[in-house]
């Protein structure tokens, strides 16, 4: 993966992403939409036939960038656990291969290609279509929950499709999961295997923390979406503020800060990792005893991976994505436009705010001071005793 072509690539899908919403406020057009897509569905299931696979296979569909891979954990485990007489493959993404092998066998892990689906990888194209169905599933999850994962499981053979997605494929699925609009993210995927056994309650919301008080302090001050970032030079600020007491190393996807900054950095003795891989992040992140950054990915693999983590909220809502335990601190700026019940705040998560004043009312001295009480909490060492 190629974090800046990513970080572009949802720039575009955000503005297209507008036109969607426009859409869903036009209840004639909404509606239009449904019923077509429902009719369509319907039409496609005559001519492909009956579902036949007896085979006792059983695939998931988890299709997410970082951070959502992590929040199905917990549902995947349910699965593996309710299904043991199955044969389980888990389909992912390249990049998020590396996140669901830390915990399950890479055998059962098969990745497909983001270029194989079209009209900004909301469509399948025939190329993963056919491994879908060469699988030859009987039961399939769908954890993703998007035009695309609808679009794979269309004419598979399987006899149970359980899932959750938006309600125009509802049709699809033998058992389907409206998406909840209420906390927490991981709950998003604990209702489909709770929808398929609702007896199942062996499921957890917190990673067992690993606590190491000669670790270093991580500092990743970036997202996919821009809107959601606090400011580099903040983080380097706060970097070399806490370098004074504490082992820092900021963390950077290759491309994120230009080569004046990066000398800048250098220049105050701060160590910079630039990670080319997610393999890279992962190996980076396990040295950290405690990880600093935005609502993105790379703090929720911090969770997974046991590290205390700090989170700088701005337009999302904290109660949807906040890592569970004591370990685990936030920060968000009270205003009176911040996400109070919704997912996100009122201009689509900062897609439309003009100013990012959530971000930007953030000081420095407010996030040290807090992070330096966590720091003592979590008895890091101070590298001058």
């Amino acid at each position: 993966m190629d974090p800046f072509k990513e970080r572009n690539f949802h720039k575009s899908k955000d503005r297209s992403f507008k036109i969607t919403l426009l859409i869903k406020k036009i209840p004639f057009l909404n509606n239009l939409l449904a019923y077509t897509t429902k009719l369509l569905i319907i039409i496609l299931k005559i001519f492909t036939g009956k579902s036949t696979n007896n085979t006792k296979r059983l695939i998931i569909l988890c299709l997410h960038r970082l951070g959502d891979t992590v929040f199905c954990i917990p549902a995947i485990d349910g699965i593996f656990e309710c299904y043991k007489n199955y044969d389980v493959t888990i389909l992912s993404y390249p990049e998020t291969k590396s996140i669901l092998e830390i915990k399950y066998n890479s055998s059962k892990i098969i990745t497909l290609d983001k270029k194989e689906f079209t009209f900004q990888r909301r469509i399948a194209k025939a190329k993963n279509r056919r491994i879908v169905k060469n699988l030859k599933p009987e039961i399939i999850f769908d954890l993703t929950g998007n035009p695309a994962s609808a679009s794979l499981i269309l004419n598979t053979g399987a006899k149970k499709i359980i899932g959750t997605n938006l309600p125009y494929f509802q049709k699809l699925y033998t058992t389907f999961v409206p998406i909840r609009k209420t906390p927490h993210y991981i709950d998003i995927y604990l209702d489909v295997i709770k929808a398929a056994n609702p007896d199942f309650g062996i499921y957890f919301y917190e990673f067992a923390c690993q606590l190491n008080n000669k670790d270093k302090i991580m500092i990743h001050p970036f997202a996919i979406r821009k809107a959601k970032e606090w400011n580099l030079r903040k983080f380097i600020e706060l970097a070399d503020r806490l370098n004074s007491r504490y082992e820092v190393c900021i963390i950077s996807p290759p491309d994120f800060i230009n080569n004046d900054i990066l000398a800048e950095i250098k220049s105050l003795q701060l160590e910079v990792y630039i990670t080319n891989t997610i393999n890279d992040l992962i190996n980076k992140i396990s040295e950290a005893g405690l990880f600093i950054s935005n609502d993105s990915g790379p703090i929720y693999i911090a969770n997974f991976l046991g590290k205390p983590t700090f989170t700088i909220y701005g337009p999302t809502n904290p109660k949807f994505s906040l890592p569970f335990g004591e370990n685990h601190r936030y920060y968000q700026k009270e205003l009176f436009c911040i996400a109070k019940e919704e997912k996100v705040c009122f201009t689509l998560g900062g897609i439309n705010c003009p100013s990012q004043e959530c971000m930007n009312q953030i000081t420095v001295d407010e996030i040290e001071s807090i992070v330096t009480g966590f720091v003592s909490d979590l008895g890091i060492s101070d590298k001058n005793n």
